[in-house]
């Protein structure tokens, strides 16, 4: 398996690493979600490239949503949740450690962040387990 392959199985599409007009190769290397494209620099799949490879088919998903309306703290919940559940809808299961780092990053959010009492405690759970 490779990207080509998980992006057509989700139905997202991959800017053409060759023919890209984006062609700074280090944000293809990082990845990066443009007008519902992702440009992402193929390679070889390994569990963390899939991982962050998900977060920006989850961000594609979150897309319909006016950025105005979602907060950045609910934006990277979502972007790492959604990488999760879309890993399990391909067979792959990821080590807790993937999101640590979103995961403290969302505790550290919510301190200064405004969020109905629901989502801030669906958040908070995900963030604290």
């Amino acid at each position: 398996m490779n990207y080509p392959m998980v992006a057509k199985e989700l139905g997202v599409t991959l800017c053409e690493d060759r023919k890209c007009l984006l062609r700074d190769l280090n944000q293809h290397t990082r990845g990066f979600v443009r007008d519902g494209v992702i440009h992402w620099k193929n390679r070889h799949l390994i569990r963390r490239g899939l991982y962050t490879f998900l977060k920006l088919v989850a961000e594609i998903g979150i897309g319909d949503v006016p950025r105005i309306d979602i907060s950045e703290c609910e934006l990277l919940w979502a972007k790492s949740t959604g990488a999760y559940n879309l890993g399990l809808q391909l067979g792959a299961r990821f080590p807790r450690e993937f999101a640590e780092v979103d995961r403290a990053k969302v505790r550290e959010m919510l301190l200064h962040t405004l969020l109905s009492p629901e989502k801030r405690e669906r958040i908070t759970r995900w963030a604290r387990d």
